[in-house]
């Protein structure tokens, strides 16, 4: 794929909740291919509030129900509206308009890059941390799958993509389907086996390369996936040479030949040192952090602030060192969001006063930590063209709000 695509309109969408705007990428399927080499990857942002986001887009015309792509795209959306994952991409809306005459699949979600452009763009530069981060990511949203009872069935870097904060998200199911013969109603599996494929034979395990459906049907439900995932991790760390030793022992056991050899995603997290490593427990929390109540979120801060904090050699206090321990997308498109949340939680109550003290005392010094990250900004902003663009503006977004929570600071502090 050539991720500088044509950046051409993209307007005309069926999406209601949602205005599409340019195309970002545009990939040249068939009718007789899957609707992952099919999908209009188009910039979109949300009418109600502004924010960032992604439009798939899939033409389809009238009499086009039997075709391979066309039934491809309708089995994924169909998936993507009922599973409900951190780290499997979220439809936010969804709409098959088909009829007489020129209609469209489409669906829009968080603003994403694919996998393959994000690796192309910051793959050799990017903090190692955002690699362990997406595989961890990857591993939880198929294990989760697999939890389930089903496949995806097309683990390749075209079915994963990355957020803003570094994220790494599971999509494209078209092929996803329990393994049982003996499920009723089970007709994604025949869907499976006389499209399966279609997909590379890279992310192929030996297994479906022999088209040997006994062996799938009698091992874990995951073994496919797991051994394609070890080529997919391989292909993410290619620009840095290799995995990192503790995976490459893992990525080893993931793509044995014997399916009933190779361990489930569940035994990688628990296993792999890579996946035990203090950021991550911190990113963890992060993400649990909206679903706690404001003293929890004060105290998880003042945990994070107290972990960071850094002394000179005369025991005075120094800008922490909050970039050891979240990496740069992390703290700007997840921390600083979630920062604000719990100021705004927090002001508005001006009666507990107690409470919005805690909640400044806590946010401020992370949040003069990532201000400090920041690159310059209005005149003296370098102009950023392709995809690259997209993160710049989300950026630009998110931090517009640190001058309002900045000004109601600094009344709470008076």
């Amino acid at each position: 794929m050539n991720i500088f695509s044509r950046l051409t309109g993209g307007g005309g969408s069926s999406l209601t909740t949602h205005d599409v705007k340019e195309v970002v990428f545009d990939n040249a399927g068939s009718d007789g291919g899957l609707a992952s080499a099919a999908w209009t990857q188009c910039a979109a942002t949300q009418k109600s509030d502004g924010t960032g986001a992604t439009a798939f887009r899939l033409t389809r015309q009238k009499g086009d129900e039997g075709s391979t792509k066309v039934q491809a795209a309708v089995r994924c959306v169909k998936l993507s509206k009922s599973l409900r994952h951190p780290h499997v991409l979220a439809c936010r809306e969804a709409v098959d308009k088909g009829g007489d005459a020129l209609g469209e699949v489409a669906l829009a979600t968080d603003e994403v890059l694919p996998l393959e452009a994000w690796l192309e763009l910051y793959g050799a530069s990017a903090d190692p941390r955002t690699l362990a981060w997406g595989a961890h990511c990857v591993l939880n949203a198929l294990a989760f799958l697999h939890s389930s009872g089903k496949c995806h069935g097309h683990v390749a870097p075209c079915s994963i993509f990355v957020t803003n904060g570094g994220d790494w998200k599971l999509w494209n199911f078209e092929l996803s389907t329990s393994l049982d013969p003996h499920e009723p109603g089970n007709d994604s599996l025949g869907f499976f086996r006389a499209h399966e494929g279609l997909v590379d034979d890279a992310y192929r395990a030996p297994e479906r390369r022999r088209r040997d459906w006994d062996a799938l049907g009698r091992h874990k439900v995951g073994a496919a996936d797991v051994w394609a995932l070890a080529t997919v991790l391989r292909k993410a760390y290619e620009r840095r040479g290799a995995p990192p030793r503790e995976l490459e022992v893992w990525c080893k056991r993931m793509e044995h030949d014997d399916a009933a050899k190779r361990p489930t995603c569940e035994q990688v997290l628990r296993g792999c040192p890579l996946f035990r490593q203090g950021f991550l427990r911190e990113l963890q929390g992060l993400e649990d952090l909206a679903a706690t109540a404001l003293p929890e979120q004060i105290a998880f801060y003042n945990r994070l602030h107290a972990a960071t904090e850094r002394k000179r050699a005369d025991g005075t206090a120094c800008r922490g060192a909050l970039d050891e321990a979240l990496f740069r997308g992390a703290c700007v498109h997840k921390l600083l969001p979630k920062l604000l949340a719990t100021l705004d939680i927090a002001l508005r109550d001006q009666k507990a006063l107690d409470q919005c003290r805690a909640a400044v005392g806590c946010a401020l010094p992370l949040l003069v930590q990532i201000v400090a990250m920041l690159g310059p900004r209005g005149a003296d902003a370098p102009q950023i063209e392709g995809p690259a663009k997209y993160a710049a503006a989300a950026e630009a977004k998110v931090v517009a709000g640190i001058v309002k929570a900045l000004e109601t600071i600094l009344v709470i502090r008076d």
